[in-house]
């Protein structure tokens, strides 16, 4: 059987490790420079070159770039008067732009729940202090270190939460007025 202080650090060091492990994955999979990527997409479209921009939104799986390629792809249909089914329903059929903005919109929030592991992860990080009164001395140096790392990676995922909040909104701002209709 393992030492007791072995497993009151493995106990402490483990919701840092995990927290910053599905961090670790979202910063590196699910970012990108949002702003550079929606000024080309935005040139390529006033330059009228849309299967540019909607080639340079497949080669990404980020949030922003899913959100730019579904506002490429979508296709409204054209009612005149009865209110359609879909995320777009609760604007008023004559007005394509507010279809539009209400459909990007339900999409974008989609794209945002990708980050919800790491924002559920975060709160991890408030378990590793817990056992630190039980922790021998000459362990207590590594317990801390793994709950600094802990709390930094979680403010780290809020803060990261926060900007692509911010991005995706940016995205359904600027692209919303090139949805085309069916």
């Amino acid at each position: 059987m393992p030492d007791r202080s072995l497993l009151l650090v493995a106990a402490a060091a483990l919701p840092a490790l995990v927290v910053l492990a599905v961090n670790t994955h979202a910063a590196l999979s699910l970012m990108v420079n949002a702003q550079m990527f929606l000024d080309v997409v935005v040139r390529l479209l006033n330059e009228g070159n849309r299967d540019r921009a909607l080639k340079l939104s497949k080669t990404l799986e980020a949030p922003v770039v899913k959100l730019a390629r579904f506002a490429l792809e979508l296709r409204l249909p054209r009612f005149d008067g009865e209110r359609a089914a879909g995320d777009y329903r609760d604007a008023a059929p004559s007005d394509l732009g507010a279809r539009a903005l209400t459909a990007l919109e339900a999409h974008a929030r989609t794209q945002l729940r990708r980050f919800l592991p790491s924002a559920l992860a975060a709160p991890l990080a408030l378990l590793s202090p817990l056992v630190l009164p039980d922790i021998p001395d000459e362990h207590v140096k590594w317990v801390v270190i793994a709950c600094v790392v802990g709390f930094i990676s979680a403010a780290a995922s809020v803060a990261r939460y926060v900007r692509v909040k911010r991005q995706l909104a940016d995205v359904v701002q600027r692209l919303s007025p090139w949805v085309l209709a069916e």
